[in-house]
């Protein structure tokens, strides 16, 4: 009875230790992945928003949104759903404007209008979205249907 067995309370240093360095290295190994995961969907945002901007601005153009054409400008970070027979002579009120990561860039056009009733595109012009290690051509037809 003179020796007891005693239950010890806590952690030891090298039990603390083991578990931070298994922290440290399940944290180094999976940067790589998240990263690549982050990269992937900027990339996929960035063409969502354009394919969208296309289709939204050939819509309001086939509908006769405020009797005017509608186009899309591709600027660095930023796409423009504008009215008007181009950017430059478009009606500023108009303008719907999503933001794409800067990292992404649209290539190929600098802007794309549709006719008013018809859809059409007034030029078939491909853009190229790449960005992150990824890249996609998107085809824009006669009809102004982007085909991807």
């Amino acid at each position: 009875m003179l020796f007891q067995n005693k239950k010890l309370n806590g952690y030891t240093l090298i039990e603390l230790l083991l578990s931070v360095t298994l922290l440290g290295i399940i944290s180094v190994s999976a940067f790589p992945v998240t990263r690549n995961f982050l990269d992937r969907n900027e990339y996929d945002s960035a063409f969502r928003l354009t394919v969208n901007a296309l289709r939204t601005s050939q819509i309001y153009s086939q509908t006769g949104k405020n009797d005017t054409n509608w186009g899309v400008s591709f600027q660095s970070g930023v796409l423009v759903v504008f009215g008007g027979a181009s950017y430059a002579l478009r009606d500023s009120s108009y303008d719907e404007f999503s933001s794409i990561s800067t990292k992404v860039t649209v290539t190929g056009a600098t802007e794309i209008v549709f006719d008013k009733v018809t859809g059409n595109s007034t030029t078939v012009p491909t853009l190229t979205i790449a960005g992150n290690g990824f890249s996609r051509n998107v085809v824009i037809n006669k009809k102004g249907i982007p085909i991807y």
